[in-house]
């Protein structure tokens, strides 16, 4: 078996080391959907804010609509009751009429009121007169002297009204209203006139049929707009005004002169501002801006504009808005969390085949190794026995009765004997490697291990005149381990270190727990390390930096702490020395 037989068993993905791309064709995934939610949640958005905006129209329709038609029924019962006569009303009908009536001579009094305090006020109002009468659709605006005359009149005063006003003038009276003929169509021209707060004199407004007829009208619709539009609470704003253009009633805290485009970008509105359905604003407030033709009888009199609040509806769109973004939001949140979670899997599944690709690796290692040490076992230990025997009788039997000549004699008997024994050492070494995996784990004791391993390195160490030293504290935890296999693996590591300082160097030997399920047991060298390009080969097979040695003492360390369970590492500094850990999982507690 081969590497290449290995990686036949993983995906292609692996061998040849690409990017894991599922995670990211997962978010994508995620954000196509979360990209049509948010589309599909935006149309939504937009037809449930058409709709809301219909449901507006259709609310300002039907306000216009009960308007017009209390205002009219309201000004046709006004009218009657000039042709009936006061004395003919009756309820319930009477009472509203009267009491349409009444808010009629109020107005009309209190425009009168103003101008008297206008007049009183300011020096020049006076020739403002004409431009008030005609805006207030009034015929004329009489100011009379204290006994009765006219001081000034803002037109041509009509015949029958100052001898009807000269008891204000003489202070016989505070109020004169004379409506009822004018309206009934018994008399041309109504009028009201006041006595003047300072005692001199009265004003006097004097009305023709078209002015009564507007006053009527404006009486009318106020009554209506109090009555139906008042108590929905989404009216902020009404304007009526008559075929001419002029302003009957003027509901509403919100001015024309303040209203703006609710739309981002679209400037100022023309003055007045158009009310043809569009979103208006004025300072914080929205509404919803409706024109209307108002009716009378099939025919139209004047214009209807109505300002609908949309608050309830921006509050409405604002919580969908936020869902839409929310949900798109937790979406994108749900993409990147899985993506995130199949990274994680995906790695830990890499990392676990990788692991798999190297125990096979390992495996095929082992098992040349372990043929060829079998092959040489089997053609290389007998002509090692028979050649260590032989050596041994020629030394015992044969040796020369000279004295040089039997040194000499024994010196080359002696190299025959170590030379074989590190050719057997050799042999023993291949053997170990395919053995290492298939050892028997014993939890035993880790102090005594560690003690005969330093007594037994300090002992080669002395002829070297290098210090070997410990470093741990008592008592040591115990492992699941080999104690032959992990004596010849830790004796590996300390003859190697012991052979790479030089004289007056130091080994030190030294073990610490890591957490509660490691143990670590380090190695340190004061020699001169290992050059960076090569620290990568230490643990392969057959590779050494020693003139004589075999490069299997290092591999044969690693298989057996590999087989324990463990990890062993090396770090060096060139010119400082190196130190090799070799890491064992603890016994837990409890157990033996």
């Amino acid at each position: 078996m081969n590497s290449k037989g290995a990686d036949a068993f993983l995906p292609s993905g692996w061998r040849s080391q690409r990017p894991f791309l599922q995670p990211v064709a997962v978010i994508c995934a995620f954000c196509v959907f979360a990209a049509l939610f948010f589309v599909m949640g935006r149309l939504d958005l937009k037809r449930t804010e058409g709709l809301l905006m219909e449901a507006l129209r259709t609310k300002a329709h039907y306000v216009a609509e009960l308007i017009e038609k209390s205002a009219v029924e309201k000004y046709r019962r006004f009218t009657e009751i000039g042709e009936a006569g006061i004395l003919a009303w009756g309820p319930p009908s009477g009472e509203e009429a009267f009491g349409l009536y009444e808010s009629l001579a109020d107005s009309l009094l209190h425009l009168a009121r103003e101008i008297d305090e206008e007049d009183r006020t300011k020096p020049r109002f006076r020739e403002s007169l004409p431009e008030l009468a005609a805006s207030e659709n009034l015929k004329d605006i009489v100011f009379l002297e204290d006994p009765g005359n006219v001081a000034l009149e803002a037109a041509f005063l009509p015949p029958g009204i100052l001898p009807r006003m000269r008891a204000l003038a003489e202070g016989k009276g505070t109020i004169a209203v004379h409506l009822l003929e004018a309206i009934g169509g018994k008399a041309a021209d109504g009028a009201v006139g006041i006595a003047r707060q300072d005692g001199k004199g009265a004003v006097v407004l004097v009305l023709d049929t078209r002015g009564l007829q507007f006053w009527v009208w404006r009486i009318a619709i106020r009554s209506a707009l109090e009555e139906e539009a008042q108590p929905t609470g989404d009216v902020v704003y009404f304007h009526m005004e008559n075929a001419d253009g002029k302003t009957l009633v003027r509901a509403g805290s919100l001015s024309e002169l303040e209203l703006r485009d609710c739309r981002p970008g679209s400037g100022e509105p023309e003055r007045p501002p158009p009310f043809d359905g569009r979103c208006l604003q004025a300072g914080d407030t929205r509404f919803l801006g409706m024109s209307f033709p108002f009716h009378e009888d099939g025919k139209v009199i004047g214009t209807t504009r109505i300002g609908i609040e949309t608050r309830g509806t921006d509050l409405l769109l604002a919580k969908n808005r936020r869902h839409i973004v929310l949900w798109t939001g937790v979406m994108v949140l749900i993409g990147f969390v899985a993506m995130a979670i199949l990274y994680l899997t995906q790695n830990r599944h890499i990392g676990r085949l990788q692991a798999m690709q190297d125990q096979l690796r390992r495996a095929e290692r082992l098992s040349s190794l372990g043929t060829l040490a079998a092959g040489v076992a089997h053609e290389i230990r007998n002509p090692l026995n028979a050649i260590s025997i032989a050596a041994q009788r020629l030394q015992r039997e044969f040796s020369p009765t000279g004295a040089k000549e039997a040194e000499e004699f024994n010196r080359i008997s002696l190299v025959i004997r170590d030379e074989v024994r590190r050719l057997n050492s050799i042999v023993e070494d291949f053997l170990s490697l395919p053995q290492s995996s298939r050892m028997e784990l014993k939890d035993q004791p880790l102090e005594p291990l560690l003690e005969r391993v330093l007594f037994l390195t300090r002992a080669e160490a002395g002829f070297r005149r290098v210090t070997v030293e410990k470093n741990w504290g008592t008592p040591l935890p115990r492992v699941s381990m080999h104690a032959g296999k992990m004596e010849q693996a830790l004796l590996n590591v300390l003859r190697n270190a012991v052979e790479a300082v030089s004289e007056s160097g130091a080994v030190t030997l030294s073990c610490r727990e890591l957490g509660k399920s490691w143990v670590s047991i380090c190695i340190e060298d004061t020699g001169p390390g290992i050059d960076a390009s090569r620290q990568g080969q230490i643990f392969d097979p057959f590779f050494t930096t020693k003139d004589k040695g075999t490069g299997l003492g290092l591999a044969v360390t690693r298989e057996i702490v590999l087989a324990h369970g463990g990890e062993i590492r090396a770090e060096s500094v060139s010119g400082k020395g190196t130190t090799f850990e070799i890491l064992l999982p603890r016994q837990e507690e409890g157990k033996a």
